[in-house]
């Protein structure tokens, strides 16, 4: 969706329309893995209706169960979606250039309630009713878990 905030002037409203539609050129002709057979993508992006496209949303992503978290990446091009009981799925990092999204996690322990990039540091922290786990996104790596006392 593109805010309709004072602070959008029409070239910022012109560049972000740009990147979605240039993710839809790089989802029909770019490197993208195949999916074996049966099984099915982790989101599906799709283009608008008009009448949605008039109220302004620009990208419509339906992904395997209901998202409860949205958390944007700084830079924009980045977000990660939480869905609690989407259990293998449940955390999912989307790049709208590229219409790309990914499942990065095989297995959490718990229920993920909450995920969010770091501001400044590539790291992303996902938290579960019982821990709180950090990741490097540039090694690939879990670099530390917090369990904190209080309970769930």
């Amino acid at each position: 969706m593109v805010p309709t905030h004072a602070s959008v002037t029409p070239a910022l409203d012109q560049a972000s329309r740009d990147v979605l539609a240039a993710g839809f050129g790089y989802a029909t002709h770019g490197q993208q893995q195949a999916l074996p057979a049966g099984k099915e993508p982790p989101a599906k992006w799709a283009r608008p209706g008009t009448k949605l496209e008039d109220e302004g949303v620009l990208v419509r992503i339906t992904v395997r169960s209901t998202v409860k978290v949205i958390n944007w990446h700084r830079r924009g091009d980045h977000f990660a979606t939480v869905s609690p009981t989407g259990q293998r799925s449940s955390v999912a990092i989307h790049t709208l250039s590229k219409h790309l999204t990914q499942i990065p996690f095989r297995k959490l322990s718990g229920l993920a309630q909450t995920a969010a990039f770091h501001p400044l540091r590539p790291l992303f922290f996902v938290a579960t009713q019982r821990t709180i786990r950090c990741y490097d996104l540039q090694k690939l790596e879990l670099v530390k878990v917090v369990q904190p006392g209080a309970k769930w």
